[in-house]
């Protein structure tokens, strides 16, 4: 149901564990989520052609990040309607690259990772040092 539903004549194009991870990513063309977890925003960090499905309810986003989100919505990377998605699929799908190196995608994917993924320099590295020793150093049964 879940492959027909939103996936349609392109089923045949999917895979199920049988590849790794990291190989799949450089065969695939496009890479579809059903939900916005860390593989989700790994593959924004590291500008991996991605979209997202889910079912456009942000209870679960802090109201401060949904500006963010919705920049995604609007560059057609995540989408709320399947149907959408499966045109914006269809339309695209010969030239991916194109959509995907647009100035809006890529001017959104900036926006959103800019806040939201650190993609691991020296600099974020050591912030993350700090953040870490001062926490060893701060005592919770006081």
């Amino acid at each position: 149901y879940f492959l027909e539903k939103f996936f349609g004549n392109f089923k045949s194009h999917l895979e199920f564990g049988d590849i790794s991870y990291n190989r799949l990513i450089r065969k695939g063309r496009l890479i579809c989520f059903n939900y916005d977890g860390t593989g989700f925003l790994e593959n924004l960090s590291y500008n991996i052609p991605s979209v997202l499905i889910w079912d456009g309810n942000f209870n679960h986003i802090n109201e401060k990040f949904e500006k963010k989100y919705r920049l995604l919505m609007d560059a057609n990377i995540i989408f709320n309607d399947e149907k959408e998605l499966v045109n914006h699929i269809e339309n695209k799908w010969e030239n991916i690259h194109e959509w995907w190196n647009s100035k809006k995608v890529q001017n959104s994917i900036h926006e959103f990772n800019k806040d939201y993924n650190k993609t691991g320099n020296e600099r974020d590295l050591r912030g993350l040092i700090q953040i870490l020793k001062n926490e060893k150093n701060y005592n919770y049964y006081n």
